[in-house]
């Protein structure tokens, strides 16, 4: 999603990022949805299906240009799922 405010000077992008996490909590691989309900999907399959050891869904929100803003890239978890471990040595779980 895409959004331009401030007398059309900045631009708010919006979307989800489903992340595979291994064993050892560490990221291997991004996947990019414009939708919620997609990226959420997305992460429940990997786990079900046995690819992944766990998976994270993030919103990720970026604006530009970004001097304009004190917070122009922010990250909010929004879902996890699979092996509490893995999450928890990442740093997932929070």
């Amino acid at each position: 999603m895409e959004t331009v405010s401030k007398d059309n000077v900045s631009i708010k992008v919006v979307d989800y990022e489903t992340r595979s996490i291994d064993e050892f909590g560490d990221a291997s691989e991004v996947f990019h949805f414009e939708a919620r309900e997609e990226a959420i999907l997305c992460a429940k399959r990997m786990v079900e299906h046995g690819e992944e050891v766990a998976a994270v869904v993030e919103k990720h929100t970026r604006r530009y240009p970004s001097f304009l803003h004190k917070t122009p890239s922010v990250y909010q978890t929004i879902a996890v799922f699979g092996d509490p471990q893995a999450l928890e040595l990442g740093g997932w779980d929070v």
